[in-house]
Order: C-alpha cells, then structure tokens, then sequence
C-alpha cells in the first residue's frame, strides 16, 4: 500500500471530522470515500477504523462507519476530562518543577497562521486561532507531568473539542475573556502557585459548562449547513493505478 495515500486520506477524513463538515449521523461508504479520493479501499477502511479508535467518528456492526452527532454530555466529559488531566499535572508537578520547565510551559502559546487547512477553503478565523492558542496552553501545563498517556489523551480531547471551543470563541468578549485567562494562567504557572492555577481553570470549565447547551446546538445547526460533499465529483487528486 502506497504510504503516501494512506498519510492523505488520514489526513483529510479526520480534518473533515474533527470540522464537522459530514452531516450528523452521515454514513460513510468506503466505496464512495475511495471513488472521491482517487484510492482503493484498503487505505480508506484503515484509516476509518484508526478514526474510530480515536472516537472521531461511529461503527454499527453491519452497518459501516457514520460522522458523529454532538451531544452536550460528551463534550463536557470531554471538557472535565482535560480539566482533571491538568489538575493533577499541577498539583502534583508544578510546586517542585524546575525553572528551565517552567520556562518551557510559561512559553507564549504562538498563535496560529492563514495557511488553509487541508479539505477546506478558507483560511482559520480569529476564533479558530484562538482556539488553536487555548489548545497550545493546555497541552503545556500537561507538559508538567511528562507523561505521554495524559499528553495522549489531551490532544485527543482537544481534537474533538475544537470545533466547540472555535464556534464558543466567535463571540468577541469570549475571545477577549480567553485572552485573558491565557495571560492569568501563565503568570500563575511562573509563581508555581498551583491552587490559583487549578481555581482559574475550574472557572474557566464552569463558564464552558453554562454554554455547552447552545454550543452544541448551534454546532450541529452548522454542520447540517456546511455543503455536503459530493462523492460523484471526483477530487482531482492522485488517480488509483
């Protein structure tokens, strides 16, 4: 199997999932999947099965592999989940963390650039930026506990929450808000003051929580608004041999 097809239709299914840009409960034939993006099936059913395993999307036995409805529950057990990975990394690493560490995870989070993201055709906005900048902070106060099982599932959580946490950043107090606690947590972090630093990010979740309702709602509002692809208009990609 050519690696290269493989990397590229990885790449672009779970870019579409994690945007939402399937329909909700939207099944996803492999024949069809295989037909739009130039490949045989072999590489399409791998890589559905890799982003299943990731829970970017469902399997029903005998049914095949369908792009995943958000509901509230999940995402704030998603929410919560980051928020504890991230607790225990401070409370357990940050009093006793060395300068060079806290250095490191005191690093600005950079932003992100007007590259367009691979199967869309826009640039990212303020707020998928800014997301992307959350993101970043997140995984360097999971940096703290240097342990690859929590790095692991936080960029998991971030990945299934991103879409979420763009469409929450839209608002512009929102934005301004997350700006903020960014330049709170960071100053907390260099003080190694880990209660102040588990009290900003357990407000920050509590505001998430209050939201998460009308989030999802307008998500799945908008994933059913996005153009649906069109599986009969090949993609001029690389052509199966």
């Amino acid at each position: 199997m050519n690696q290269s097809d493989h990397a590229r239709v990885y790449g672009w299914l779970k870019t579409m999932l994690i945007g939402h840009r399937f329909r909700p409960a939207e099944q996803l034939v492999i024949g069809e999947l295989a037909d739009y993006l130039g490949v045989s099936a072999t590489p399409v059913r791998e890589c559905l099965v890799r982003l299943q395993a990731e829970h970017l999307l469902d399997v029903t036995q005998r049914r095949g592999f369908f792009a995943r409805t958000l509901n509230v529950r999940e995402m704030n057990e998603l929410y919560e989940l980051r928020f504890a990975l991230m607790r225990h990394a401070v409370e357990m690493n940050l009093p006793d963390a060395s300068d060079d560490k806290i250095a490191a995870v005191t690093r600005v989070p950079e932003r992100g650039n007007d590259q367009v993201v691979a199967g869309f055709d826009e640039p990212p906005s303020d707020a998928d930026d800014q997301a992307r900048r959350l993101e970043t902070l997140y995984m360097q106060i999971i940096s703290l506990a240097e342990n690859a099982t929590m790095t692991d599932l936080t960029i998991n959580t971030n990945e299934r929450t991103h879409y979420l946490l763009s469409i929450d950043l839209e608002e512009s107090q929102r934005r301004w808000g997350a700006e903020f606690f960014v330049d709170e947590v960071l100053t907390l972090v260099a003080e190694k003051n880990a209660p102040a630093v588990v009290a900003s990010l357990e407000r920050e979740l509590i505001a998430s929580f209050a939201i998460m309702p009308e989030l999802v709602k307008e998500g799945i509002n908008r994933a059913y608004s996005f153009p649906k692809v069109k599986f009969s208009q090949i993609m001029p990609q690389r052509s199966r041999a």
